[in-house]
């Protein structure tokens, strides 16, 4: 006579994470891609505040230009990006954990490089303006995309039925 043991459970994998497991490490990446521009920030104006500052210089343009430049082509690239890692919600299904997870870090670490190099430019040019334009965008658009978890527990329907379909965070 044979005996087969057949596993109950399926086999975890290393993708494998609970939701509101999920959820605290996504707001923990969160809160660290948001305290270090913002830390930073602080670092730049107390900086340039206790030194004479020059005033706008043509480097000051070229900084300027090149942040919004990054912004304008990753920023768009990294909503993209969580869009397609995002793709089961439009589907009508949950986002695995794991996806969700990377498509918070993928826009945060978009919009916080952004603004380090605005920043940057800050200290180097030794201005203000108008390189703390796109870093205070960048620090206030990223706090307003707090993790909620609602895309891994709450399928809400197709993204072509506008009754139902809400944009995930």
């Amino acid at each position: 006579m044979t005996h087969i043991a057949i596993p109950t459970s399926r086999r975890r994998t290393e993708y494998d994470l609970a939701v509101p497991k999920a959820l605290h490490r996504a707001w923990i990446c969160w809160a660290i891609l948001l305290a270090v521009p913002f830390l930073f920030l602080q670092w730049v104006i107390w900086r340039l505040g206790t030194e004479e500052t020059a005033g706008a210089t043509a480097q000051s343009g070229k900084w300027f230009a090149a942040a919004m430049i990054y912004l304008v082509i990753v920023l768009p690239g990294s909503f993209f990006w969580r869009g397609h890692l995002f793709h089961d919600y439009w589907q009508g299904r949950p986002v695995p954990p794991h996806k969700y997870i990377l498509a918070i870090i993928s826009v945060g670490a978009a919009l916080a490089v952004g603004g380090i190099f605005s920043m940057v430019g800050c200290l180097v040019t030794r201005s203000f303006m108008p390189n703390l334009i796109p870093a205070l965008m960048a620090l206030l658009l990223f706090a307003m995309h707090w993790p909620t978890g609602r895309a891994m527990v709450k399928p809400v329907g197709h993204v072509e039925d506008p009754q139902i379909y809400e944009e995930p965070t």
